[in-house]
């Protein structure tokens, strides 16, 4: 047959338009271009995926909006040899190489009609042929003429086809697409309108399906059609959603279509089939499929496989130490695109609905046995010393999984943590959490921990009693200091009540009890803790043992606080020693003596000696940057104190620079969301204050405080700092009424303390704001209790108190008060023959 005489009414048999169809422009953008630049050229081009990922609508748009660039379109269902024939056959006849009405042209043997069409295809140009859902390639051998000149656009679920066609990997929806086009399923919105017009609570709403559904375009589909066949008013979406987070009601919409939408199976029968099929050629992808639908759907460690599979039944056992068994089974998931494999960090990730739907098909005693298959495999592979920074990154590898798991606890779903390894696994990672300041999450682990505890021990054992001094751990961290203290009391009447007077463990409670009262500011009831600790630990230990030391860091950080930086020295520099006299190779750590280092720097930059402290904080950091990674983040908080110095002296562009690299530090580290990388924020911002630039001093610290209050409760001291470094801002702009405010609401939260330096230096701001603002009476009540908590906690230290002392003075004689003038000018005058 010659060239088709159809140019300006093309021959195809397209399925119909989706007139819902929405984003893909990249895709469809990339194929368009790609017929551009070769319209003469033999091209095969796919569209891969998982199932209902929208391939065959993707290609169904490309086809309708180039139906005016070819001469032919032919849809062909190319999933199997049954498919294609069928297909081939309505192609004939479409392409009028047989006669219907010829009695011998109906005879014609399946063979006969594929070789018409063959040869049809090698006759003529300017053809496109869509291989809709085509699983094997090799298939297309007998069906496709080896010279042409059409394209060929092909749909899979594989994610390569190798020298067969280039691919184009279809993505889920992002946010604003998939709940643009929920909206116009549903009905909400019409075929041009924009995803404005829907109404923000809409859109809000559409947007928590997507989520949901996680952009999976099927599942989105198949929400729009049910909302819109069951809605009588605009609470449909908050309805659909409601429903959906109830987990017995998910798994029936799950394979619910609506009453228009026979084009494709359901989100269930979709996934239901691909599992059968990959269950057909490999009974082990079917498990690795099945292990992995409970763990991090974005990042799941291949070592949960290859070094602990056994730990997960005969069938997953072969999978360890054999990289060909394993590279077999991920191609046969890889082949109906049920994973994603990232190569480079030896990883796998699955879509979110796939695991609700392999959970789906799995009874409840399945589920059961394979949650505590992966805690044994996952607590194998966390072994190592959750507070020792070498074993950081291979948590950091497992968390993700781990909280998958542990998340199954709090939807109370088929999760049974009633077996040791289970406690020792959220041990580690409850203490991992807490060294990484998610304090949280770590909260959440000790709670699961301590129900576990309590059904294996019962309520008085020395494991309850740490996972109680655990969770008190987390509330101190947190700031919450009276619910912490409330939980050491509790561990410590355990550990009372079945251990000895002096046993270290009893001794090691004590001392967070004495950390606690330092933080509250109760100083007194700190110190004689602190000494018990210290005469339990010199009794049991070795008397340069480093937990002696470690206590007499902890007095030495109480005299710190309260000014006694004589005292403060002598106690950090007889820790030094100890440590720096390597008693005992196996507990020496010449770390512990760069962080000793660190304190005596601090002493000195409270002080005011700025080339002392400098001086020590140097020397920690040298140590450190010897014995850690570039990366570590006590090398960023080295840094951040060398910067301190830096700033304190007006050395900016030194200070900034020391910052700038710390933040980077801190968020390669801990996150861009982390407590450390507020506080290099909040530094950035004073540097910026310092030198008048105010807008970007403020960005910084907003910056800081949005941090603060995502990892902090509103009570806690870094909220109130970076208030009252904000309200300090805005009294430089002069902008009285919001400093104001600012600075009342940071004194109330420093209030919390008892006699805190912070509530001194928030009292002072806000009395000379009350100064300048004419408001004398009430910043004579900011300076006389500012005054008084200087005299207590730095009596002999000017730095903090001469400028307190000139402002009150002045105020004083301005309101003619003479005679309480008098002490403080008496006062500044030996201050200032002191210095």
């Amino acid at each position: 047959m010659g060239e088709t005489t159809t140019k300006h009414k093309p021959v195809h048999n397209l399925p119909s338009r989706n007139h819902f169809f929405t984003g893909r422009e990249d895709v469809l953008t990339k194929l368009s271009e790609l017929i551009k630049s070769n319209k003469a050229l033999a091209i095969n081009q796919a569209i891969a995926g998982l199932g209902g990922m929208g391939k065959t609508q993707t290609a169904i748009e490309f086809c309708h909006r180039h139906i005016a660039d070819y001469e032919a379109i032919l849809w062909v269902k190319s999933e199997n040899e049954t498919d294609i024939n069928n297909s081939y056959l309505e192609l004939a006849n479409l392409l009028e190489l047989v006669d219907s009405n010829n009695a011998n042209a109906q005879a014609l043997k399946i063979d006969q009609i594929v070789n018409l069409v063959r040869n049809w295809l090698t006759a003529n140009s300017n053809w496109l042929m869509v291989l809709d859902n085509l699983e094997d390639p090799n298939l297309m051998k007998h069906y496709l003429p080896t010279n042409h000149q059409g394209h060929i656009l092909i749909t899979t679920q594989a994610h390569n086809l190798g020298y067969f066609a280039k691919t184009i990997n279809l993505e889920k929806m992002d946010s604003p697409t998939g709940a643009f086009f929920l909206l116009k399923r549903c009905g909400l919105l019409q075929e041009n309108d924009s995803l404005d017009k829907a109404g923000q609570v809409h859109i809000n709403l559409a947007k928590q399906i997507v989520k949901e559904m996680d952009g999976l375009p099927l599942a989105l589909d198949q929400a729009g059609a049910y909302i819109q066949n069951t809605q009588s008013t605009n609470l449909a979406l908050d309805r659909y959603l409601r429903l959906y987070k109830d987990a017995k009601q998910a798994v029936k919409l799950r394979d619910k279509r609506g009453k228009f939408t026979s084009d494709h199976i359901s989100v269930t029968a979709t996934f239901s089939l691909a599992f059968d099929k990959v269950k057909k050629k490999s009974s082990v992808a079917a498990n690795l499929l099945k292990a992995c639908s409970f763990l991090s759907a974005d990042f799941i460690p291949e070592e949960i496989f290859t070094k602990t599979g056994e730990s997960l039944g005969d069938e997953l056992s072969i999978l360890v130490n054999d990289d060909a068994d394993w590279d077999e089974v991920i191609e046969v998931l890889l082949g109906y695109s049920l994973i994603k494999r990232d190569v480079n960090n030896e990883s796998l990730s699955i879509h979110r609905l796939v695991q609700a739907v392999i959970q789906d098909l799995m009874d409840y005693k399945s589920k059961q046995n394979w949650v505590k298959r992966l805690i044994k495999s996952l607590q194998n592979l966390s072994s190592g010393n959750a507070q020792d920074p070498q074993h950081w990154p291979q948590y950091q590898r497992l968390f993700p999984s781990i909280y998958s798991i542990l998340s199954l606890s709090k939807l109370n779903k088929y999760a049974s943590f009633e077996f040791m390894e289970a406690a020792r696994l959220f041990n580690q990672v409850g203490l991992y959490c807490q060294t990484q300041g998610f304090f949280n999450e770590s909260l959440e682990i000790f709670f699961i921990l301590l129900n576990i505890i309590t059904k294996l021990e019962g309520e008085s054992s020395v494991c309850m009693a740490n996972t109680l001094h655990n969770i008190a751990w987390a509330y101190d961290s947190l700031g919450n200091y009276p619910v912490s203290l409330k939980y050491l009391y509790k561990a410590l009447y355990i550990k009372k009540s079945i251990l000895e007077e002096d046993d270290l463990s009893v001794a090691n409670t004590l001392n967070s009890i004495a950390g606690n009262h330092t933080m509250q500011g109760n100083h007194v009831e700190a110190l004689e803790l602190y000494q018990e600790v210290l005469s339990i630990r010199r009794k049991k230990l070795n008397i340069n043992h480093p937990e002696v030391a470690s206590c007499l860091e902890s007095i030495a950080s109480v005299y710190n606080e309260q000014g006694k930086y004589a005292e403060a020295l002598t106690l950090y520099k007889e820790a030094l020693s100890t440590y720096e006299t390597d008693f005992d190779k196996e507990h020496f750590n010449p770390l512990r003596g760069a962080d000793t280092l660190n304190n005596i720097a601090a002493v000195y930059y409270n002080q005011g000696d700025n080339k002392k402290a400098l001086y020590f904080f140097q020397e920690a950091f040298d140590i450190r940057e010897r014995l850690l990674s570039g990366n570590h983040f006590s090398i960023a908080q080295s840094l951040y104190n060398i910067g301190e110095i830096y700033r304190k002296e007006g050395k900016f562009k030194e200070a900034l620079e020391n910052f700038q690299q710390a933040l980077s530090i801190n968020k390669k580290v801990f996150g861009n969301e982390h407590h450390t990388t507020a506080q290099t924020l909040n530094s950035i911002a004073t540097i910026y204050s310092q030198q008048n630039k105010n807008e970007a001093a403020l960005e910084y610290y907003h910056q800081a405080l949005s941090i603060y209050k995502q990892t902090f409760p509103s009570t806690h001291l870094d909220i109130a700092g970076t208030l009252m470094n904000i309200a300090t801002t805005y009294d430089e702009q002069k902008n009285y009424q919001q400093a104001e405010l600012l600075y009342l609401e940071a004194l109330n939260i420093f209030r919390l303390g008892k006699h805190h330096l912070y509530t001194g230096q928030v009292l002072h701001n806000l009395g000379h704001l009350y100064q300048v603002s004419n408001k004398e009476l009430e910043a004579v009540n900011c300076f006389t209790e500012a005054l008084t908590i200087y005299d207590e906690l730095f009596a002999k230290h000017p730095e903090y108190i001469r400028n307190l002392l000139s402002l009150y003075s002045d105020l004083l004689l301005k309101l003619n008060r003479n005679n309480e003038a008098q002490p403080l000018l008496d006062r500044i005058t030996l201050l200032n023959l002191s210095d």
